[in-house]
């Protein structure tokens, strides 16, 4: 929920701050690229498409429907680089990074990856 928070900063600081010397956090955030832009098309081979800035932090909403029922989303889309030096600030290191796909075999989304996932040792 850390692309959830209005101050990820803080709520990352404050992380630091619990852990023990030698403690990990792990998290698990949609990876910035995924909100950064969008398709420009339905096909699949439509390209992707950021418009504006890649390093623009930013609210937004997303409005989804499945099964009949709606549901609204509301984030933040924060880059990398705003990530990376908030774990540092709070006093710990990345350990370890993944950025898995979206497991729809096929789909023009396996063409972005889907999460960031990092391991964070408290220094």
């Amino acid at each position: 929920s850390l692309m959830d928070v209005v101050d990820m900063p803080c709520t990352l600081a404050e992380i630091g701050r619990v852990l023990r010397s030698g403690g990990r956090f792990c998290a698990c955030v949609l990876h910035p690229l995924m909100d950064a832009g969008r398709f420009a098309g339905d096909s699949d081979a439509a390209p992707f498409v950021v418009e504006g800035s890649y390093f623009e932090e930013r609210e937004y909403e997303v409005l989804s429907e499945r099964d009949g029922i709606s549901f609204l989303f509301r984030s933040r889309r924060y880059t990398l680089a705003s990530y990376w030096a908030a774990i540092a600030a709070a006093g710990m290191t990345i350990d370890a990074v993944l950025a898995p796909r979206h497991p729809a075999e096929g789909s023009r989304w396996q063409r972005l990856p889907m999460f960031l996932c990092w391991t964070a040792i408290r220094l």
